[in-house]
C-alpha cells in the first residue's frame, strides 16, 4: 500500500515484508 509520503509508504512496505518473511 501507498501513504502521502512515497519513501514513508515505502519503508512501511519492506519492513512489514521483512517481518512476514522472517
Amino acid at each position: 500500500y501507498f501513504t502521502n509520503n512515497s519513501l514513508t509508504g515505502l519503508l512501511s512496505d519492506w519492513i512489514l515484508g521483512t517481518s512476514m518473511e522472517v
